[in-house]
């Protein structure tokens, strides 16, 4: 049967326009273009007509992911620059050619979540952090991948680096078991986004563990809008303290301050780097109102001092009850001139939201 990728050498014109710009507003108009191909060549067209519905819902899903992207920059005050970026990709041929890869693949895909996924891929390529080489590497990694296992590997993303204060285990340690109890550890590892080591440190030499590549990391970034559209992984160790209040009840509670809330929509953590923007939470036996810390490590010196503005500092230590947000330290960088680093603090069941909207790692 005839795929969009069939087409490919006259389609270099239509699908250079599937994120062409018109007063800023991006025009996917290529599958129907795609889609009158399909169907003069197909020797059947009941198939064909059942792909075309597929793939009209796999455009719009893909247009809407596009779209909330460049609102993302908008917010970001990144607009005009990266947007430019984005055009000049797609009048290359490589782009064209990883998101004629996504597309083929979609069309071919039959589960719905699938397909999903390779929408958020393919969207994707409107973000110029990444390279059009490392989303040609994402598409080949993510060939043999479920949706599952994407969410197995955010889970092991988020188990706390630290020591857990009622075992010996490390969270290298941790994330083996989980990776073993959560049944994706041959997809993972095929693919090698993690890897099985053995420690050789005093006192644990021998102890196998387990390590996020820089490629689990690639498939972090690469989808990390579809990690963000799909239910929080279940059972995560580290995350649960009994008596937490729900989701609803701790959204709330930040909403009450409007700027802290609004912090995740310029600096989420999408390089998934510890030490970018790192959460230090609270043991299992700590109380859910425990007093734990964001540390955004890259905040310009002007929402720090807007940020600064709203919160006060508090010098209750951490692991104590508290019943606020709080700026506890808001300093200028070494390295970074114009940035600064700012450590925001509050109750553990609601500073842990705030982590999740930032891709916050776990310390």
């Amino acid at each position: 049967m005839t795929t969009p990728f069939d087409i490919l050498p006259a389609p270099v014109s239509i699908l250079s326009n599937v994120m062409h710009y018109v007063g800023g507003t991006p025009i996917f108009w290529a599958w129907a273009e795609i889609r009158k191909h399909v169907h003069e060549r197909s020797p059947d067209g009941a198939v064909a007509r059942v792909r075309d519905e597929l793939m009209d819902e796999f455009w719009s899903q893909t247009y809407e992911n596009f779209r909330n992207h460049t609102q993302r920059l908008q917010t970001q005050g990144q607009a005009i620059v990266e947007l430019q970026e984005v055009a000049r990709r797609f009048s290359d041929h490589e782009a064209l050619g990883v998101l004629a890869n996504f597309c083929e693949d979609a069309y071919r895909e039959p589960l719905d979540e699938r397909r999903r996924m390779l929408s958020h891929a393919a969207a994707g390529l409107a973000d110029a952090s990444l390279s059009v080489a490392e989303y040609a590497r994402l598409w080949r990694i993510i060939g043999e991948l479920e949706p599952s296992d994407v969410e197995t590997l955010y889970a092991l993303w988020l188990i706390p680096s630290r020591m857990f204060p009622d075992t010996t285990r490390g969270a290298a340690e941790i994330r083996l078991q989980e990776l073993e109890r959560r049944g994706a550890a041959d997809a993972l590892e095929a693919c090698r986004a993690v890897a099985v080591r053995v420690a050789s440190g005093a006192g644990d030499a021998g102890t196998p563990y387990l390590d996020i590549t820089p490629t689990g990391r690639l498939i972090l970034r690469g989808l990390r809008t579809f990690i963000a559209n799909r239910p929080l992984p279940a059972n995560i160790p580290g995350h649960v303290v009994p008596g937490m209040r729900v989701e609803s009840d701790a959204r709330a509670f930040l909403s009450s301050t409007p700027i802290a809330a609004a912090v995740p929509r310029k600096y989420r953590n999408h390089q998934f780097e510890l030490w970018k923007t790192q959460f230090d939470g609270v043991g299992p036996d700590a109380s859910p109102s425990a007093k734990s810390r964001i540390i955004l490590r890259s905040m310009s010196a002007e929402d720090a001092s807007e940020l600064q503005s709203e919160l006060t500092t508090d010098a209750t230590p951490l692991g104590k009850e508290v019943d606020r947000l709080s700026l506890d330290l808001n300093q200028p960088t070494h390295d970074q001139p114009g940035r600064h680093e700012v450590h925001i603090c509050g109750p553990f069941d609601v500073m842990c939201w705030l982590a999740y909207d930032l891709n916050a790692g776990w310390a």
